[in-house]
């Protein structure tokens, strides 16, 4: 039964008879594709559940098994469990969304036996799914000649990826220190008084984002 209850799951809802607790929709389907990194990922059973019989018994791992810190909504009409990630899925990665037998039904009891399904995210160049970054500069404080200026940055992915940077000075007066270029955190000292260009690019591993610039003058020390 239980075979067959996966066979029907990977092929689309299954319409499910029984006297027993079973799984009648589970999205993304088993061996779904090119599954968005914040999709919905929900279980509907034929049966409304035992309140907090899902803890421990319903749960999303990674391709090395690894558990993917997430949060569980019930939804009593629809007898529909929601799982929902901490932070957007990695793309191009396979996970595994597993109800394991414990789960009780008020009326039916528990599942005659654990339903694991798998999925995978979309990849680079999966119907033009990547969203590039965007870089941000925060605002930058005085410069003073002879001192270190800080520069950080809030880039943005709409898709969650991790971003690196690259930052560099696109014009100004000569520097008598200058690191962290490829860096959360740059930092710069200027070795006499002028105006500053400086721009950062972020990049998400797949695309880069346009360059965004801040301009600052540096002031001699009083």
């Amino acid at each position: 039964m239980l075979v067959l209850m996966s066979l029907m799951l990977g092929c689309g809802d299954a319409i499910v008879v029984a006297d027993y607790l079973s799984v009648i929709h589970v999205a993304p389907s088993d061996g779904a594709a090119n599954i968005s990194t914040d999709a919905e990922i929900s279980a509907t059973f034929n049966d409304s559940l035992v309140a907090g019989s899902w803890t421990g018994a319903v749960y999303l791992d990674d391709a090395q098994g690894n558990p993917v810190p997430s949060v569980l909504d019930y939804d009593g009409e629809s007898n529909t469990l929601v799982l929902t990630p901490d932070v957007p899925l990695s793309r191009d990665a396979v996970y595994s969304f597993t109800i394991a037998e414990t789960l009780e039904g008020e009326g039916y009891g528990t599942l005659p036996g654990t339903i694991t399904t798998q999925f995978k995210t979309l990849g680079s160049g999966v119907g033009g799914g990547n969203t590039p970054p965007v870089a941000v500069i925060d605002p930058v404080g005085d410069c003073t000649v002879g001192e270190i200026l800080p520069l950080t940055h809030s880039s943005t992915d709409a898709d969650g990826d991790q971003l690196t940077v690259s930052w560099r000075i696109v014009d100004g007066p000569p520097v008598a220190e200058w690191q962290g270029e490829e860096t959360a955190m740059a930092e710069l000292m200027a070795a006499g008084p002028g105006e500053f260009v400086v721009g950062l690019v972020a990049d998400d591993g797949i695309d880069a984002s346009s360059e965004a610039f801040v301009t600052f003058a540096c002031t001699s020390q009083p």
